[in-house]
């Protein structure tokens, strides 16, 4: 009896005797070999990102692809009461504006913090705007001047 070069299953000749034993011995050599394959591509499966993973890494990377900073302007009405939208919720802000003839950066949190930085003066001062969701919010008119132009960069 002849045998083949990769599992070594009988090859029967026609004058060979065919025993039940060669057929259960070539099934085993079959079996074992197929459950190596199914072992592979399972291992393959399991390399492979599940939907939810890729949905999740998509979502990363559109907000990598968002823009990181936003400049903006706006021109002082004098009122106590102003809100300005912003394009989204910032981490912080710095504004530049002019109060009172005195020029001035405001550092802007979420938290509602805001420091001034002049040439006078380095304070924190609750009647600053403050930075309200997607917001700029003032509540008098300071960094709120009538006519005055002001300016701002928002980060996320």
């Amino acid at each position: 009896m002849n045998r083949t070069s990769n599992y070594a299953l009988c090859q029967w000749e026609e004058t060979d005797r065919i025993r039940r034993t060669d057929f259960n011995e070539d099934n085993m050599k079959l079996d074992t070999a197929v459950k190596e394959v199914e072992r592979r591509v399972d291992g393959l499966d399991g390399s492979k990102a599940s939907a939810s993973a890729l949905n999740a890494l998509a979502g990363r990377v559109a907000a990598l692809e968002q823009p990181r900073f936003y400049v903006g302007t706006y021109v002082g009405d004098g009122k106590q009461s102003r809100t300005i939208q912003l394009p989204w919720a910032p981490t912080f802000m710095l504004l530049f504006s002019t109060h009172m003839e005195d020029e001035a950066v405001i550092f802007l949190t979420p938290d509602h913090r805001a420091y001034v930085i002049n040439d006078r003066v380095e304070t924190e001062s609750p009647f600053l705007p403050e930075i309200i969701g997607s917001s700029l919010v003032f509540s008098n008119n300071w960094a709120n001047t009538s006519s005055s132009d002001a300016w701002y960069i928002m980060f996320r």
